[in-house]
């Protein structure tokens, strides 16, 4: 080992890792100049000392929680209800909001609490429960308006997430709690 020794160099509030690089670098070269012979042994032992602050750097950036900015999240959300009845990718959302897929999903995923296919297909089927419920229209049509690709895309997603299929949730929805006449009729 070299006599210079290697101060640990931690990365804080008032320490950047620029910062911390800069101050190994100093350490470097004073130990260069200290000991001109030992000038490989210096390296190893600067280059050992930048792995670490690496390492420290790439964990605190892991730690911290990547979420959308409140402007990207209404962005998105807007997105997605403009445009449920068309094919919805996550790159373009991703390009709706500036954002790589990669970083988006993990933010998305953060500040959503699903990924973007799940809140896609939660929301597909919140309007088809609205357009089911106040329309007549038949269900292949409110399947692709809604951007699935047929009924029986429709059906099964349905039926996964709500136990009954779009039908079967259709009647239950029209069907009265209580009769007519048992409204108008006195309380005894």
């Amino acid at each position: 080992m070299s006599d210079l020794e290697y101060l640990p160099v931690s990365i804080g509030p008032s320490l950047t890792p620029v910062d911390a690089l800069v101050q190994l670098f100093e350490q470097t070269l004073r130990g260069a100049k200290a000991s001109p012979d030992r000038i490989d042994v210096i390296l190893q032992e600067a280059t050992a000392a930048i792995s670490a602050l690496r390492r420290e750097v790439t964990l605190r950036r892991k730690a911290q929680p990547i979420a959308l900015l409140p402007w990207q999240m209404r962005k998105v959300r807007d997105f997605v209800e403009d445009n449920l009845h068309a094919a919805l990718p996550v790159d373009s959302m991703a390009d709706a909001v500036r954002l790589s897929r990669g970083h988006f999903s993990r933010a998305f995923t953060a500040s959503f609490g699903c990924p973007p296919h799940a809140y896609l297909q939660q929301r597909r089927l919140e309007r088809a429960k609205t357009l089911i419920r106040t329309t007549e229209e038949s269900l292949a049509i409110i399947a692709t308006a809604c951007g699935f690709s047929d009924q029986s895309h429709l059906s099964r997603l349905f039926r996964r997430c709500l136990g009954e299929t779009p039908s079967d949730w259709r009647r239950r929805q029209s069907i009265p709690l209580f009769p007519p006449n048992r409204l108008t009729r006195p309380l005894a």
